[in-house]
């Protein structure tokens, strides 16, 4: 999830459901281009397009690395258990 598209899908399901949140990702971030995933961010925007304000401010820093560096977060690279202990 924590790449271009599903970043786009969030905000949307944010605006239909304000009270729901991510799961904030402990995995690694990776090349998109090394590891050939297919959804980029958009460079030509500092915020590729999406909404700061569906983004608390430490999800916001993590998406504005994750832009700068061409990266995004494998799914299967995160522990879930961790994950939902952080909630």
């Amino acid at each position: 999830m924590w790449d271009y598209d599903g970043m786009k899908i969030f905000q949307g399901i944010k605006q239909k459901i304000p009270q729901i949140q991510p799961l904030f990702p402990g995995g690694e971030p990776r090349s998109i281009e090394q590891t050939e995933h297919k959804s980029h961010w958009k460079q030509a925007d500092q915020w590729s397009g999406l909404d700061q304000k569906f983004f608390a401010t430490h999800e916001q820093k993590l998406i504005e690395s994750l832009i700068k560096r061409n990266q995004w977060i494998v799914e299967e690279s995160n522990d879930l258990i961790e994950m939902l202990k952080q909630m």
